[in-house]
């Protein structure tokens, strides 16, 4: 019999992270336009700085940023946590010019453990469209979790996208 997995993240050893829904314009971009954050920084700033990929910066959030309607909905579909024990390759950002999963695609590894989302690692997607994420070149991470966030706070940010948890 399968057993669920073991939370990563314990109470004694790390800070619970937060995720939101703010109004951000970042640097590609001509107007202010629903975003993420988290720890009350922009997504791909955040992530530039955590991931020590400074690359991330110049990059859209997937869950906003792609045009293609198969590709938009595979982003938000994977972004939203499945059940307790299992995790997901979910696409977080994307080439802000291309505006696609074709080109540099940042995923992370999504964990639903003990009521919280965890982000465990991150790479850079080696397949693509909607085979994103399916081979992925994993980058070595400054810590891991990457992040940990409260599974409702998590779902309220998904809702603010418009998808229901």
């Amino acid at each position: 019999m399968n057993q669920p997995a073991k939370p990563v993240w314990s109470a004694y050893n790390y800070k619970m992270d937060h995720i939101s829904v703010i109004s951000h314009q970042p640097g590609f971009a001509s107007a202010p336009c629903t975003w993420m954050a988290i720890n009350g920084t922009p997504i791909e700033q955040w992530c530039a700085e955590a991931f020590g990929f400074p690359d991330a910066a110049l990059l859209g959030l997937a869950q906003m940023w792609l045009v293609d309607e198969a590709e938009a909905d595979l982003a938000l579909t994977r972004i939203t946590p499945g059940e307790e024990g299992t995790s997901t390759i979910v696409p977080i950002l994307v080439c802000s010019d291309d505006m696609d999963l074709a080109c540099t695609v940042v995923v992370v590894e999504q964990l639903v453990t003990g009521g919280t989302v965890q982000w465990l690692r991150w790479g850079l997607s080696a397949s693509t469209g909607l085979q994103t994420g399916i081979s992925t070149n994993w980058e070595s991470s400054p810590k891991s979790p990457l992040a940990v966030f409260d599974r409702k706070e998590f779902d309220g940010c998904l809702q603010g996208f418009g998808r229901p948890s």
